[in-house]
């Protein structure tokens, strides 16, 4: 069994939402050294609405905004099977979580842990990640911030270590600093072990 973690992020069609998160996620994990760290990245819906289809354009031109060009997707629908392939599944809201929770209740031996992706924000509350799908260019612009900031300060991958510890055993901070860090010879354990956030368990 690999040591790497899996990751999946899921909304209603897997064309907005989920595919901005994965591509935050995947800016992050893909770099070196955390590539050896963080193994399968995906995201999916509860629908089969788009089943086959791109992301939407909006959501592909806000990554570009932000230098991340090489992100592609084709939506799919979750599967059960999904609860035994991944560590993490994150829901984009209370809607998306329900779905989930409904699909979990039927595998009560999987192995995934199940949460809202904006539980873990960094602003001190919840936040859900509403569905711009029906809204213009600025709706799914204002799904950065939120995309980011929750990849970066809870469970990005600049100090993660694989199934050594939990999955947020890091700095809030980690992700901006890993590289300096990293030049200064600071391996990533060691980044971790002087990390004083609490575990996610």
């Amino acid at each position: 069994m690999s040591d790497q973690l899996s990751v999946l992020f899921v909304c209603l069609g897997n064309i907005c939402r989920s595919t901005m998160a994965e591509g935050v996620f995947q800016s992050l994990a893909r770099k070196e050294p955390y590539s050896e760290l963080v193994g399968k990245i995906d995201s999916c819906g509860t629908s089969a609405y788009h089943v086959g289809d791109g992301p939407d354009e909006r959501t592909m031109a806000t990554l570009e905004d932000h230098g991340i060009t090489n992100y592609v997707h084709c939506a799919r629908k979750v599967d059960a099977s999904d609860f035994d392939k991944f560590d993490y599944i994150f829901a984009m809201d209370r809607g998306n979580l329900a779905d989930l929770e409904r699909i979990q209740r039927r595998k009560p031996s999987s192995k995934a842990k199940l949460m809202l992706f904006g539980e873990y924000s960094g602003t001190g509350k919840t936040e859900i990640i509403s569905d711009p799908y029906y809204g213009g260019v600025s709706s799914t612009s204002a799904l950065w911030p939120g995309s980011s900031r929750a990849c970066r300060r809870r469970w990005g991958a600049g100090a993660i270590q694989p199934r050594t510890m939990p999955l947020n055993s890091l700095s809030p901070t980690a992700i901006w600093v890993a590289q300096d860090r990293q030049a200064a010879g600071i391996s990533a354990m060691e980044q971790a072990r002087r990390s004083s956030i609490p575990a996610l368990t």
